[in-house]
């Protein structure tokens, strides 16, 4: 493999990574949040956020220790900090974009329905026909 296809392949995988991250921060947890607005009540809700972040945040922690033990990258400098530092806002974000995304759901289905949800999410232009 010559310099250019490295460097080709190199930034694919770059590109593939932030747009996986992006995905699992940003839009599976919003999405997790509303589809759980439709199922579970708030108390239940509150369980499996808890449940989610105790489970992430273990393994999390159990292939950063591994990480520690088995890569030269993170044993020089400060490289393995810049990464906890990472994963705890990872972490951050999945709890907030769950909460926020329960909390809109949840309020908007107990204020206006099903067709709240659908009114709010769609056209923002509403025709009215008069007979």
């Amino acid at each position: 493999m010559n310099d250019e296809e490295k460097k080709k392949l190199r930034h694919r995988i770059q590109a593939t990574a932030i747009i996986s991250m992006v995905f699992a921060t940003v839009v599976a947890p919003w999405l997790c949040g509303f589809i759980s607005a439709f199922y579970l009540p708030t108390n239940q809700f509150s369980e499996f956020l808890w449940f989610l972040i105790i489970v992430k945040a273990t393994l999390i922690a159990w292939v950063l220790q591994r990480l520690r033990g088995e890569s030269d990258a993170v044993r020089t400098g400060y490289s393995f900090y810049y990464v906890i530092i990472l994963y705890a806002g990872y972490l951050f974000l999945v709890w907030r974009g769950l909460t926020k995304a329960y909390e809109w759901t949840h309020t908007n289905l107990d204020s206006k329905g099903i067709s709240g949800i659908a009114v709010v999410t769609g056209p923002h232009e509403v025709v009215r026909l008069e007979c």
